[in-house]
């Protein structure tokens, strides 16, 4: 456990990479932004909640997508 803690105390809480390699100086300028990818999950979750967007706090509402299996 205190390793496991160690390992993520020396991640970035922005990026979830190493520290060491994202807040580098000598890496300023060198990161470039790759191509969008979209968490279906995500996706699901945002379309199942469009009926509920006028419900009082409605951002406590969790729905929890699932994966259809083909049958």
């Amino acid at each position: 456990m205190l390793a496991l803690q160690a390992y993520r105390g020396s991640l970035c809480p922005l990026c979830g990479g190493p520290l060491s390699v994202c807040t580098n100086p000598e890496n300023e300028l060198k990161f470039k932004g790759g191509l969008p990818i979209r968490c279906h999950a995500t996706t699901a979750r945002a379309v199942a909640m469009e009926p509920y967007k006028d419900q009082p706090n409605n951002s406590a509402l969790m729905i929890a997508p699932v994966l259809e299996q083909p049958q």
